[in-house]
């Protein structure tokens, strides 16, 4: 699963204040991939709804992507994305129910957003073969390989599809 995108550098025209702003930005979108909610809140686990509620505000007041200089334009997608991790944290978090079901989550090694994107890409290689061994079916052979194709260019540990292209091909 390829990792998030990172901002490029800054270019050569900021001040100092947002070039330091800039690389802030960056190091925050390249750590927070690998963050649990507590871990981005910068909150215990034992944190109760009010820690969280105020560590919250405290941290939307800074990345908030309306509060974003002119300058750092370029940045807005990246921001948005952190603001947004930290609002999924927080309504996460203050929300017993959830919160009970998050740790269960993370207690199984989940709860990253690099984890959901590779859960994510996992059930959607589960529902790819299930559509190639349905057009298979259909004697739909090319539209079968373009999908095992795709799908070996994501899933590369993945031993069926090979054998699957491998088959089709026989079939074909």
């Amino acid at each position: 699963v390829a990792p998030r995108s990172l901002p490029g550098g800054p270019p050569d025209r900021l001040s100092e204040e947002h070039t330091k702003r800039w690389e802030e930005v960056t190091r925050i979108v390249s750590m927070m991939d690998r963050q649990n909610y507590f871990e981005m809140l910068g909150v215990k686990e034992s944190a109760d709804t009010n820690d969280i509620s105020k560590k919250y505000m405290t941290l939307a007041k800074q990345w908030h992507p309306d509060r974003m200089p002119a300058e750092l334009a370029e940045l807005r997608p990246w921001v948005e994305e952190i603001f947004h991790l930290f609002t999924l944290a927080s309504d996460t978090l203050g929300d017993l129910k959830k919160r009970v079901e998050y740790q269960k989550t993370v207690m199984q090694g989940g709860g990253t957003p690099e984890s959901e994107r590779k859960l994510n890409v996992m059930v959607e290689s589960a529902i790819n073969f299930q559509k190639v061994d349905v057009l298979v079916k259909r004697r739909r052979y090319d539209d079968a390989l373009e999908i095992c194709d795709s799908a070996m260019a994501v899933v590369r540990k993945e031993a069926d599809y090979p054998a699957m292209k491998a088959w089709i091909c026989l079939l074909y």
